[in-house]
């Protein structure tokens, strides 16, 4: 089983990127599961987890109409201790769901995921399993736009300044993960400008099967990502293939200038140099 994890700041793309990989017939790809987010305190680490996981795995099986009679073997008392031994059933569920749908590679996008990779990657080796990660970036200050924007209708809105904040610490952490071989960068700007050549490199990069007609179902695949509460995501992801200009719209030309004056491209710039060194390579490979 390929395990496949689609992470990055939130509206950067993630929707978009997760329609167009889902399409592989190698690939199922489920509605942002938040399994490992929901489960665990990054400020509370001593605490092994918040919420009861096997309610949890419960939850996202209905959500992806998985039978429940596939759910993994319960842990053992000890192990609900265990913040590895918990991140690793919810890796054994995932796997569980994957087989159910007789997929040999499934694909979960929760953008805040990129905070647990650590965690994920522990349990993973805790038995012997292969994980990789896609982390889709896009300009700081087009994030931190949209963020503001969308964040209007979340528990907690963000202003841009903020927004940006957010978006600066986790491109830092992009970085850092960018050194190992099973960490993916793409941009979303590439995958504007070149959706096609940018999702076929990374079919390869990851050896599932992914070809022009199989995009054709993007649309099926959208239909099942998305949650009832999510309508939006529909409209946006459906339309965002080709150039936007629409991104910086949602702030002022003040508050741009503001955001220009305090962001600091260092960790982006870095991620798409080796973006382009890597297509180099391929190219006079």
């Amino acid at each position: 089983m390929k395990r496949i994890f689609l992470v990055g700041t939130p509206r950067s793309g993630t929707t978009l990127l997760q329609s167009l990989i889902g399409c592989s017939p190698d690939i199922i790809t489920f509605k942002e599961s938040h399994l490992f987010s929901h489960s665990f305190s990054l400020r509370l680490p001593f605490i092994p987890v918040h919420k009861n996981p096997y309610a949890e795995v419960r939850r996202f099986y209905r959500e992806n109409e998985i039978a429940l009679s596939c759910l993994p073997s319960p842990l053992r008392p000890t192990d609900l201790l265990n913040r590895n031994a918990i991140a690793a059933y919810f890796i054994s569920a995932l796997d569980s769901a994957g087989e159910e749908k007789g997929k040999s590679a499934w694909l979960e996008k929760t953008p805040r995921h990129l905070l647990y990779t650590d965690l994920i990657e522990k349990a993973a080796a805790r038995n012997h399993k292969e994980v990789f990660f896609i982390h889709l970036i896009r300009d700081g200050i087009s994030v931190a736009a949209s963020i503001s924007k969308a964040s209007k209708t979340w528990q907690k809105s963000l202003d841009t300044f903020s927004a940006l904040q957010r978006w600066q610490k986790e491109i830092a952490i992009t970085r850092k993960e960018s050194q190992k071989d099973n960490h993916l960068i793409v941009s979303y700007e590439s995958l504007l400008a070149q959706p096609e050549q940018t999702i076929f490199r990374l079919a390869k990069q990851l050896r599932i099967q992914l070809n022009l007609e199989d995009l054709q179902r993007r649309n099926e695949v959208l239909s099942t990502i998305i949650r009832q509460d999510e309508t939006w995501k529909l409209d946006t992801a459906s339309k965002q293939i080709g150039h936007l200009r629409r991104t910086k719209s949602h702030i002022g030309s003040a508050e741009k200038k503001h955001l220009e004056a305090h962001i600091d491209y260092t960790d982006y710039n870095f991620l798409l140099d080796q973006i382009h060194s890597a297509q180099l390579r391929e190219t006079h490979g």
